[in-house]
């Protein structure tokens, strides 16, 4: 038994999500057999009232990602059509002749026959797809094609769907040869395009990118999917959000500045370069600041502007660590600094709630960017502990700046939307945790089937704990912020793992989602900073052919109009009216988030013992967070 906790979008079905109820859908599935083999099985959905319960049967047994996959589908249709999940219990059901190789192949088959049962849509029973189901409800890479199109060929099918970019793909199959007195058997690995297969076997073979696509083909009835108005920033939040690149550049030029003059007086010729190589980051962070403002990219520019700053202070940093009598105590006293900008910001965050959904939205980023900073402090004390000085100094600096961007952030005067109720924030971040738990999962468990390591899933693990213990803490705005961080480096793992579709046109799918999202929230009244803020820097990344980057802000842009979509549900309860004031409120501070770690604390006995070089020996470290693309 699956407990479904999803997010419903608002609007999104129009009156499909509004007559949404009971159904049940039949179709049918392929699989490979142990024997290697393709079979078809059938795979039953009903739907009925109740409280948001997935339940999954298999005969024979099937592998958990299988049953995973059932999770994400409902999340992906329940998204689609705008209704409430936690109002529905899902049933499915596979029922096969054969043994099957386990896997989650009929995602994408579960994902439509969800909906069809949602909205009582009847099915072509001559359709047949495979594909496994992700969660932003684009379909990913499946094995066993060819042996799953010559089954669904004996079937009857007339048209087999198939996952975007697996048009050609690899099939290994066993060759009997034999002699006057053996018998020899070897496996060949043979490449082939299914479409002519297809041809050959009397089926149409047609690539899908979407459940959205794929459910077009199956029912004749596609989703709307009108972008309304401009989805884009408002004047007066671009023209705020701009002002902030004064203070960032500043910065730079300050560092930059002392950097330099500290840069003769460095002995070591490998820290001399590292400062070097610093400062030459800045300066290109801070060119591109000054282009995308040009090109009236607010949001890429001041991101960029955030980066020269951090370059600029770490390669500060450095030098003034490498031509100081001790190293130790200028980092210790950059330490206290950065730990003051933390208990700063924590404050602010303490002292505010939000009166619409738009203020909302950019509590919930700052809570996040205030989680990042102290994690970046804990892994500053690590690096501290192991005698590793230069990336103590990166993670500290990266600490110390990212929390003023949570201040950047909390200070935005910006409001729209109708007000959250305190209870509705609560109960969301309940559901956006577990949300986070189950895709971070099934990510999990995909790329554990294939062997596969992925440092964005380890961002989702990271993102996710720290989730958990935002709302352990009542911190409901940072569990909100962070699951949602969670939910889209675990969707771009899957991706980056399973990469067969074309990058462009998977970001373009995604792109596509994300507005129609956006515009939706929109639509209430609300303002979606942080979500726009996002799209836009999808965009940049887009255009400058950085596509890993672009699919991971899409993401980001998507959950987070998720998130606003599901506030937007929620009105204040009576006894909670909203406050009258269009700004954020100050409220009395209440228990914060685990304190960060304190300078004082640091455990110096190791690092005196191994001399001063031994400070330097991760002078070749470079902080990757700070290079990625990361954004304000």
């Amino acid at each position: 038994m699956f407990v479904l906790s999803l997010l419903p979008l608002s609007g999104a079905g129009g009156a499909w999500a509004r007559s949404a109820g009971g159904g049940k859908a039949t179709l049918t599935v392929p699989a490979v057999s142990t024997s290697g083999e393709g079979v078809l099985g059938r795979l039953t959905v009903r739907v009925e009232r109740g409280s948001g319960r997935v339940y999954f049967s298999a005969d024979p047994l099937t592998q958990l990602d299988t049953q995973s996959a059932a999770r994400t589908a409902a999340l992906v249709a329940c998204s689609l059509l705008g209704v409430d999940p936690s109002k529905y219990d899902f049933y499915v059901s596979m029922e096969s002749d054969s043994m099957v190789v386990g896997g989650p192949s009929a995602g994408a088959a579960m994902a439509v026959g969800m909906v069809a049962a949602l909205a009582n849509l009847s099915l072509r029973s001559d359709v047949i797809i495979t594909g496994m189901v992700n969660p932003d409800g684009t379909i990913g890479p499946v094995g066993g094609i060819p042996e799953k199109l010559r089954a669904a060929a004996a079937g009857g099918a007339r048209l087999f769907l198939i996952p975007a970019g697996q048009e050609v793909v690899i099939e290994s199959r066993v060759v009997e040869e034999r002699g006057p007195f053996w018998v020899s058997k070897r496996l060949v690995r043979e490449q082939v395009n299914v479409t002519q297969l297809g041809r050959e076997l009397g089926v149409e073979v047609m690539e899908v990118m979407t459940v959205r696509e794929a459910l077009e083909v199956f029912t004749g009835w596609g989703i709307e999917r009108e972008v309304a108005g401009d989805v884009s920033l408002p004047e007066n939040v671009r023209s705020e959000i701009a002002s902030w690149i004064d203070s960032y550049m500043e910065a730079y030029r300050s560092a930059s500045a002392e950097a330099k003059s500290l840069l003769a007086g460095i002995s070591s010729r490998s820290l001399g370069g590292y400062v070097s190589q610093a400062l030459s980051s800045a300066d290109r962070e801070a060119r591109e600041s000054e282009d995308l403002l040009a090109e009236g990219r607010v949001y890429s520019a001041v991101s960029s502007a955030f980066r020269a700053a951090i370059e600029a202070d770490r390669a500060r940093l450095v030098a003034r660590m490498a031509t100081a009598d001790s190293p130790e105590e200028e980092l210790l006293s950059y330490a206290s600094e950065a730990n003051r900008s933390l208990s700063s910001a924590e404050a602010l965050l303490s002292s505010l709630e939000p009166n619409s959904l738009t203020e909302l939205e950019v509590l919930v980023g700052a809570w996040e960017r205030l989680y990042d900073a102290k994690q970046a402090m804990a892994q500053a004390e690590s690096s501290y502990k192991e005698g590793n000085l230069i990336p103590a100094a990166e993670w500290l600096c990266y600490a110390n700046w990212r929390a003023k961007t949570a201040e950047n952030w909390a200070s935005l005067k910006v409001s729209g939307g109708p007000p959250p109720s305190r209870a509705g924030v609560y109960r969301v971040a309940s559901t956006m945790v577990y949300e986070a738990d189950s895709v971070v999962g099934y990510a999990a468990t995909l790329l554990e089937e294939i062997g596969a390591q992925s440092g964005f899933l380890d961002r989702a693990l990271s993102s996710l704990s720290m989730a958990k213990m935002a709302e352990d803490d009542g911190r409901a705005y940072a569990a909100l912020g962070l699951a949602a961080e969670a939910i889209s480096y675990a969707t771009l793992s899957i991706h980056t793992a399973f990469a067969t579709a074309d990058p462009g046109s998977l970001a373009r799918a995604v792109s596509e989602e994300s507005r129609w999202l956006i515009s939706r929230v929109m639509e209430t009244g609300a303002v979606p900073v942080l979500a726009l803020s996002y799209l836009e820097h999808a965009e940049v990344s887009e255009s400058q052919g950085d596509l890993t980057t672009a699919l991971l802000f899409y993401e980001l842009a998507a959950t987070y109009a998720n998130l606003d979509s599901l506030m937007a549900e929620l009105q204040p309860s009576p006894e909670n009216p909203p406050q009258t004031s269009p700004a954020l409120t100050e409220t009395p501070r209440s228990q914060g988030p685990p304190q960060s770690p304190q300078p004082a604390e640091f455990d110096r006995t190791s690092l005196v013992a191994m001399g001063l070089l031994g400070f330097f020996a991760g002078a070749a470290v470079t902080l990757a967070i700070t290079k990625s693309k990361r954004g304000l």
